[in-house]
């Protein structure tokens, strides 16, 4: 359970984190229009939120990974990683079709 969960939150934390800079990016290219007294919430989204999450993402898989590795079973960890990430992924893109958050 932990490995699934240690591999599902990085997956949520590093795609969420995606979407902030790519939003980002695509306003400052002028490719999305968006409401000038939103512009600079844009930049800081761009510039601080998403780039954090996709750190804190890195820095869960990076732990995670770490973690697989000293594991004497890393076939059954890895097995368990590899739902948790498909599971964080699911998870997102339902609530990406819903228009959750």
């Amino acid at each position: 359970m932990l490995v699934c969960c240690g591999w599902g939150a990085p997956t949520v934390l590093t795609w969420h984190g995606m979407l902030f800079v790519g939003q980002g990016i695509l306003v400052e290219a002028g490719t999305v229009a968006i409401d000038p007294a939103l512009r600079s919430i844009s930049r800081w989204y761009l510039g601080l939120w998403g780039s954090w999450f996709v750190l804190g993402g890195l820095a869960f898989g990076a732990a995670g990974r770490a973690h697989v590795l000293a594991s004497p079973d890393r076939r059954r960890e890895r097995a368990a990683g590899i739902v948790g990430a498909a599971g964080g992924l699911g998870l997102f893109v339902i609530a990406l079709v819903a228009c959750i958050g």
